[in-house]
């Protein structure tokens, strides 16, 4: 039997099948009636036969009643579909369509792969992913495939297929989702075959589902070896004693600061351009993120094409869903995944801290402290750096989580600048932590962690007010800006009544590039309900500066990642 293929998609309705050879596509509004959406059918598949008979004038067909129409639809149990019912409806439930004697058996919403790609730079150890995006279809469902062919020439391999390969044959080496590649692929093409699926259209058990494929632009290269991340020390021991909720806070370095002139030719120049490129980083990244096997990752400089073309579908099939939040009218922003075995996102909002204070989203006294300096105000104004706060349930018993991710202004010399961007996010977190008390039950607590890249030392203002909840008005940070951008003297302190703890404490580094390292990335979280159970080392010094500085070729970023354990108290 010939199929017909309904897929729906807002309120249009688009019909797929085949009339003598010739693929067909019909476009309907959802709520035009199944009658009215047969005759343009059946007109439709009369004209073709038509002409694929003769080629003298095409016919002419009366549209004046659908009863002189020989196309019906049936539903599941083969009685006729009434037509005044409207398409989105009729469709969902029929499972024949006849037109004249001949019968399409109807797919309603089948699994479709929408984008399929790969890594253009596959690397002996490190995981290749497939960059998958999906319509009607369930991950569990579907099928993939990957298969390896040999070729020639390294040197001569380009984007599309090169004419002088060994052989074309492509030979099977997998079907797990993820494939990581082997030292025996190397010099070979990779290709992931991905044939969708869902509960009611599982890939293994249906025929002749529509798949997609996708091939590596590169073949198979040996890879770093070992990775930086892999050298700490404590590393075996603290994945082999996961206890508690493990939270991943990384600065993965943002593809849009790696591609410019600058960076090439003067913050990174230590680094070859090969193992600048975010293809050979993305792999990195995916390969440690997945060895940690966290519950909570939070990300900084992260690209937003990155997130959408490569994070979410990776990210998707380990078992997370996250929110993103972009930093003004930059191309990056900041990321917070959780795995939904064990979290649900309840609210999830992006605190710009510019537009925040403009739009008098902040307290009276942050208003207060720049209602009369006009050169502070307009300094905190201009900048798009911005915090990420997300409220979470906890599957497992019940609790409420905050949790919030940011990155600070960087400029050595904006203390003051940070100081009113981390009293910006403590509201932010505290009118988020009220939002959670209204809907945990009595005598539960909620819980809040603050992590990022806060481009600040331990002993800093900005910390200070974290952790010892004010910083005075006549702090030394608050001159970072010379005396014009200074509050003045008798200004309020800034103040919190959150009880917040450091989790790192003070670290060597947290950051290092060649001519600047510092501990800059931080974790603090609420000390009356959560504490830390164990916390990961850094990596080997001589390591971190066997190629100079980071990033390099075995680490992605000029930042480490710091990971933690902790538990509800």
């Amino acid at each position: 039997m010939s199929r017909v293929i309904v897929s729906t998609d807002k309120d249009e309705i688009m019909i797929e099948l085949s009339i003598n050879g010739k693929a067909k596509c019909l476009n309907r509004k959802c709520q035009e009636t199944i009658g009215r959406t047969l005759e343009r059918l059946y007109v439709t598949m009369t004209k073709v036969q038509k002409k694929s008979k003769s080629k003298k004038a095409k016919m002419e067909v009366s549209t004046e009643s659908t009863e002189k129409y020989k196309a019906t639809l049936l539903d599941q149990s083969n009685n006729q579909i009434a037509m005044e019912t409207a398409g989105s409806e009729a469709w969902k439930v029929a499972s024949t369509l006849k037109i004249n004697d001949e019968n399409f058996e109807v797919l309603y919403n089948m699994p479709k792969v929408s984008t399929l790609k790969v890594s253009s730079k596959p690397l002996v150890s490190v995981p290749v992913y497939p960059f998958i995006s999906f319509k009607n279809a369930v991950l569990n469902f579907t099928k993939f495939t990957w298969f390896r062919r040999k070729i020639d020439n390294l040197d001569d391999m380009k984007c599309d297929n090169d004419e002088n390969e060994v052989s074309t044959s492509w030979h099977q080496i997998s079907e797990e989702t993820v494939y990581i590649p082997k030292h025996e692929d190397i010099g070979c093409l990779l290709k992931v075959v991905a044939i969708p699926g869902n509960e009611q259209f599982p890939a293994d058990t249906v025929k002749n589902l529509p798949f997609k494929s996708a091939e590596t632009a590169k073949a198979v290269a040996p890879g770093p070896g070992t990775t930086l991340f892999e050298t700490i020390p404590n590393l075996k021991d603290f994945l082999s004693s996961q206890s508690g909720i493990r939270l991943v806070s990384y600065n993965i370095l943002a593809d849009c600061y790696t591609s410019t002139e600058t960076a090439k030719i003067d913050l990174f120049a230590y680094c070859p351009s090969e193992y600048m490129s975010i293809d050979y980083r993305l792999g990195l990244i995916f390969k440690e993120l997945k060895t940690y096997n966290g519950d909570l990752i939070a990300l900084q400089e992260c690209d937003q094409f990155i997130f959408k073309e490569a994070l979410v579908p990776v990210m998707s099939i380990e078992g997370f869903a996250g929110a993103f939040a972009l930093k003004g009218q930059s191309k990056e922003g900041l990321s917070v995944f959780y795995r939904k075995s064990r979290f649900q996102m309840i609210a999830a909002e992006n605190c710009i801290y510019g537009e925040a204070f403009k739009d008098g989203e902040v307290e009276e006294q942050i208003q207060n402290l720049l209602r009369h300096n006009p050169h502070l105000r307009e300094k905190v104004h201009r900048r798009g750096s911005c915090g990420l706060v997300c409220l979470l349930r906890d599957k497992v018993n019940g609790e409420y989580l905050v949790v919030a991710n940011t990155h600070l202004y960087f400029h050595p010399r904006a203390s003051n600048v940070r100081i009113i961007q981390i009293s910006i996010l403590l509201h932010a977190i505290q009118q988020m932590v009220k939002r959670g008390e209204e809907q945990c039950p009595d005598g539960k607590k909620v819980s809040y962690i603050l992590c990022g890249d806060m481009n600040s030392f331990p002993t800093s203002a900005a910390m200070e007010l974290i952790t010892d909840g004010k910083v005075p008005g006549n702090h030394t940070d608050w001159w970072s800006g010379g005396g014009i951008e200074h509050p003045g003297e008798g200004q309020l302190t800034l103040k919190h009544d959150m009880d917040f703890t450091s989790v790192l404490g003070s670290r060597r580094y947290t950051n290092y590039a060649a001519g600047f390292y510092a501990h800059l990335d931080h974790i603090f979280m609420s000390s009356q309900s959560l504490t830390s159970t164990q916390i990961l080392d850094l990596p080997l010094h001589e390591k971190v500066v066997e190629n100079t500085a980071l990033p390099s070729e075995i680490h992605p970023s000029d930042h480490i990642a710091q990971v933690v354990d902790f538990e509800y108290i």
